[in-house]
């Protein structure tokens, strides 16, 4: 798995340094998938053991930490490529997320998102938002405005906004 992603965060990070691409999707694993991710401890796949594991699901918890440190790789991929007055991240405006809150009991209450990148000067780094009775299309609104597309709202029905998160926006 680690060798996939750093394959994969090189493989993104150069295209968006070439200019072969501005917009990008990675999916470290899809939801209900099989992957076991046995550096975290784990004998079955992430999936079931949200499911079966008693609460407070160490072996969960390991699991989202190797993911987490797997983004860190990409990350640290995309600083590590100068880009005008800084590097890759600095002018990039990333929307990072699982599918779930809670594996075991499929909430979406108090949703994970993290958003990285400077967004060229239009995103706050360094900042820790939570929101937990807020909208998480937020989010992809601030990201949005965090890669300079002005759009005056993001979502549908119920999930549609029209405020990103302020404080991550310069």
């Amino acid at each position: 798995i680690a060798e996939k992603n750093a394959a994969m965060s090189e493989l993104a990070a150069y295209a968006l340094a070439c200019d072969l691409t501005r917009v990008f999707s990675i999916m470290f694993s899809t939801a209900g998938s099989s992957v076991v991710i046995r550096q975290a401890g784990a004998e079955n796949s992430l999936h079931q053991i949200c499911h079966d594991e008693a609460v407070p699901q160490p072996t969960v918890h390991a699991a989202v930490m190797y993911m987490m440190g797997q983004l860190a790789v990409f990350l640290d991929t995309l600083k590590s490529i100068p880009e005008g007055n800084g590097t890759l991240l600095d002018h990039c405006s990333i929307l990072c997320t699982s599918e779930l809150a809670e594996g075991n009991v499929h909430s979406n209450d108090d949703f994970p998102v993290l958003i990285a990148g400077g967004g060229g000067g239009r995103l706050i780094g360094g900042q820790h938002v939570r929101m937990p009775s807020a909208n998480a299309s937020k989010a992809g609104l601030t990201m949005l405005r965090g890669a300079g597309i002005a759009s005056p709202s993001f979502g549908h029905g119920d999930g549609r906004v029209t405020e990103p998160v302020n404080e991550l926006l310069r």
